[in-house]
């Protein structure tokens, strides 16, 4: 099973470009950023068994991490 985040944007839709070409790095989306936060958080989820995706949704763009449950570990913080 796995332990997944989804986060809802209710902005624009992504046009011109799939749900994977967005997490390609140095993939410039807005002026003056490099285009490798969602590249990260894609190799992040790769390196823990799981994987990140981007849709459209009827209000805007879904993103969603999926991250295998027997790979987490929780640890209490004292």
């Amino acid at each position: 099973s796995y332990f997944i985040i989804e986060v809802f944007n209710d902005g624009e839709q992504l046009t011109g470009v799939t749900g994977e070409e967005i997490f390609q790095p140095f993939r410039k989306g807005n002026k003056g950023q490099f285009g490798l936060g969602l590249a990260i958080v894609k190799r992040i989820a790769e390196l823990h068994g799981g994987k990140a995706a981007a849709f459209n949704t009827n209000n805007g763009v879904a993103f969603q991490i999926k991250i295998l449950m027997n790979d987490m570990q929780i640890r209490d913080k004292k």
